[in-house]
């Protein structure tokens, strides 16, 4: 159970890297790109992540009748935010906006939207894999134990049987 344990640990540390490392190149594309992806939840409602600088924006639009928006992935030049952002770049907003349908006809709607900078979202992802460096530099540390692989020097504390680390406590200094 412990070694499963350690194996989830392990890949979700490296999973939270991944998504640090996305956060980050979203957090440089943001300053000069936009990037939008649309999710339509259902025929009323959609689901809108875009980049803005420097930040990630939630928004939800609901619609009063259906609207028909081709869900998908969008590239563009950087857009102004939809929402104001305060000193540390979180922001929210509600409210009604206004758009034109595929029919052009004036479509008011109604939205919930979030911006959480990137900084954070990038503080969020290294939390784990700190954890894990520091988990692993404390299983490592333990009295009796070799400082390189971990091994129980209780039965052989002149020298680790596993690696062959010599203990700083019985190294010989000069010659």
């Amino acid at each position: 159970m412990k070694r499963l344990r350690r194996w989830v640990f392990s890949g979700l540390t490296v999973l939270s890297v991944l998504l640090s490392a996305a956060t980050i190149i979203a957090w440089v594309r943001s300053k000069t790109e936009c990037d939008v992806f649309v999710c339509g939840v259902g025929p009323r409602r959609d689901v809108v992540i875009s980049s803005v600088d420097g930040g990630v924006e939630f928004v939800e639009e609901i619609y009063p009748s259906p609207v028909s928006y081709e869900p998908g992935w969008r590239v563009g030049p950087q857009s102004p935010p939809g929402v104001a952002a305060n000193y540390f770049g979180f922001g929210s907003a509600t409210g009604r906006a206004q758009t034109f349908d595929v029919t052009g006809h004036l479509v008011i709607y109604r939205l919930v939207a979030v911006v959480v900078p990137n900084w954070f979202a990038t503080a969020l992802t290294l939390i784990l894999p700190f954890a894990w460096i520091l988990t692993r530099g404390l299983r490592r540390m333990k009295k009796g134990h070799c400082s390189k692989c971990g091994y129980d020097l209780r039965a052989t504390p002149d020298r680790c049987p596993e690696c062959g680390t010599i203990p700083p406590d019985k190294q010989v200094i000069g010659s």
